[in-house]
């Protein structure tokens, strides 16, 4: 990746193992932060991307923001907003080690952390931070009519 992280040497840098490869058309899955690279070269390459997968993307790199501001969500909380998603994992390691269960063993960590309390975990947190991850984060954002779940 390129020096700092910008999106625009990300892009390029993705080109640049595509030519290396000698690949036509690429297939790309991003999740979280790979899946906002993956929007942007879709956008700036778009022949030359086969298919694409999103899974949980992070944020689009827009005017709107800076480049020290894009994609940071957790910087653009309020205080009000920090102390309730801190208060949202309680005291106490489940949610740390349901967290490293993940990447691990996503079995044992459902069996943790349960679907129902997951969704109900994930709805508080949009709740909450939801307004910070749009354009105008000082607005009211509105939860979706179907309940989003984890």
């Amino acid at each position: 990746m390129a020096a700092g992280g910008d999106e625009c040497g990300a892009v390029d840098d993705l080109e640049a193992v595509r030519q290396r490869l000698g690949a036509e058309r690429m297939v790309l899955i991003g999740a979280s932060w790979g899946g906002t690279l993956a929007a942007e070269y879709l956008a700036a390459h778009p022949d030359r991307v086969a298919q694409v997968v999103f899974t949980s993307p992070g944020a689009l790199w827009t005017p709107e923001y800076t480049d020290e501001q894009a994609g940071r969500l957790w910087d653009r909380l309020t205080p009000d907003q920090r102390r309730r998603v801190d208060g949202l994992g309680g005291s106490g390691p489940r949610l740390p080690l349901w967290s490293a269960l993940m990447a691990l063993d996503p079995a044992q960590a459902h069996a943790l952390l349960p679907d129902d309390q997951a969704d109900a975990l994930f709805r508080n947190l949009l709740a909450i931070s939801g307004s910070a991850a749009t354009c105008h984060p000082g607005a009211a954002a509105e939860l979706p009519v179907k309940t989003p779940g984890f």
